[in-house]
């Protein structure tokens, strides 16, 4: 089946559903928002490199729906890929800029019964971006990104593997990722489709939100869609959306009802509105229920609504700090550890006096948010910076439990990266030690592997308490 495509930008793309073809299939277009985390401009290192935050190459979404006409032993499989403009190389060419890339997309056959897995799908495609001399800048432009569509025709309660990848033909650079799919099973009773997120509704016109990051989601408009399969005519059905955070039990933190009236048409669309709460790091879990009487959406205990429901869908989502960047805090506990490397002890006692994970999360946020330099609206540069750090010393430091905790990672996350690094690994009757230098800060700090493991610990004085450097990084 041909991919359908188009290039994008936050403000000209909308997805309209008509009558009985409402569904995604219709759209030639997609959208992806994308905010690529600048590049950080770090101090001259020896031997530890400094961090890479490079723009995701793609982002993919996976909706499996009923097709038309349906069929109980095979579903559509709708596959919406976006390439930013970020993320491919763009060559001049006389009067304009050219990009090239390809994108192959795999499907093997995953079932528990077959002996050996068998590639049912292998479609590789090519496409270009023209860009005209008098519109390109030369830099990246994280709000634009090449567009496709996919369908194929899948077995129905099947499990799949599905490779994607986008290579840059100007450089033969190529980057995958693999997702795993258990397809549904559209049988003649009530059934719910996948969801899809938007970002804004005008009548039967949605602005998609590609892939599971939220954090680009403006305050008012977002939703749901899903199509809702036989309906009974004239019958009012309950619409229940909760949020529910990845602990067990799962915490529900926010919840969103609404009713339809059932058309007895083989599909009726579903647009329930979201206004998330602010989400502190982690995975969340957007979940549809519907009911047969609009009075259970009231329910509160999930074994309840579980029982009483007639279908539901759900959905995972990601609150992270920058788009492309690999971070999520399920901990909430390990989070409000991390920041008292930094908070001053008025701040470390309230952090301290919230006791549910709901309190807790709101004391985070106040935390950073009076750490918000004023002038800034969503972006919270204190806190990228930090987060980032975390993430280079849990990738990068050895002993404790997490890299962070380490006393490298502390003094790398509360002062940034050293001006120079001398490394001594096999100095002869000599523990292995490091020095950094700080040269902006005057100071040194000595660590020494007192076991050869790996776990350089501090023998010099510590940096001062409460203190974080986040200005050393440029933006």
């Amino acid at each position: 089946m041909g991919a359908k495509r188009g290039y994008i930008t936050l403000n000209t793309l909308y997805l309209k559903y008509f009558n009985r073809s409402f569904f995604i299939r219709t759209a030639l277009f997609l959208l992806l928002f994308f905010m690529i985390a600048p590049h950080v401009a770090w101090a001259q290192m020896h031997s530890v490199p400094p961090i890479r935050h490079e723009s995701r190459p793609f982002m993919v979404d996976l909706i499996s729906v009923e097709r038309d006409p349906p069929n109980v032993d095979s579903v559509r499989l709708d596959i919406y890929l976006a390439v930013p403009y970020s993320s491919v190389s763009f060559l001049y060419a006389v009067d304009k800029y050219v990009a090239d890339y390809g994108v192959v997309i795999q499907i093997t056959d995953k079932a528990e019964q077959s002996q050996l897995s068998r590639l049912v799908e292998d479609k590789y495609q090519t496409y270009s971006i023209i860009r005209p001399t008098a519109k390109y800048g030369g830099g990246s432009e994280s709000d634009r990104a090449d567009a496709s569509q996919y369908s194929f025709v899948l077995a129905a309660d099947h499990k799949y593997e599905i490779r994607i990848a986008v290579r840059d033909l100007s450089n033969q650079h190529e980057r995958d990722s693999t997702y795993e799919l258990h397809t549904p099973k559209f049988t003649s009773g009530i059934q719910l489709s996948d969801l899809i997120i938007y970002r804004t509704k005008k009548g039967q016109q949605i602005l998609p939100n590609i892939g599971s990051e939220i954090g680009n989601l403006p305050q008012f408009g977002a939703g749901l869609f899903a199509e809702l399969y036989h309906s009974t005519a004239s019958t009012q059905y309950g619409i229940l959306v909760r949020l529910l955070g990845s602990g067990k039990p799962h915490e529900e933190l926010g919840r969103w009802s609404s009713s339809i009236v059932g058309t007895g048409a083989e599909r009726l669309p579903l647009f329930q509105p979201l206004d998330l709460p602010e989400l502190w790091l982690g995975t969340y879990d957007l979940e549809l229920s519907l009911f047969a009487d609009p009075q259970d959406t009231q329910l509160k205990d999930p074994e309840l609504i579980a029982k009483r429901r007639l279908a539901v869908a759900s959905r995972r989502i990601n609150e992270s700090l920058q788009h492309g960047m690999p971070i999520a805090i399920e901990d909430i506990d390990e989070a409000i550890d991390q920041v008292a490397l930094i908070a001053s002890p008025g701040e470390l006692d309230s952090l301290h006096d919230a006791k549910s994970a709901t309190d807790k999360r709101k004391a985070l946020a106040e935390f950073w948010h009076k750490h918000k330099p004023f002038g800034d609206d969503r972006s919270n540069p204190p806190m990228d910076v930090f987060y980032r750090r975390v993430q280079y010393a849990n990738e990068n430091f050895r002993g404790g439990p997490r890299g962070w905790h380490t006393d490298q990672g502390r003094i790398y996350i509360q002062l940034g990266a050293p001006s120079y690094i001398d490394k001594h690994p096999y100095d002869v009757n000599q523990k292995p030690y490091e020095i950094w230098e700080y040269n902006d800060l005057s100071t040194r700090y000595v660590f020494v592997d007192q076991y050869m493991l790996g776990d350089y610990r501090l023998v010099s004085a510590p940096p001062p308490s409460n203190v974080f450097l986040w200005e050393r990084e440029s933006y």
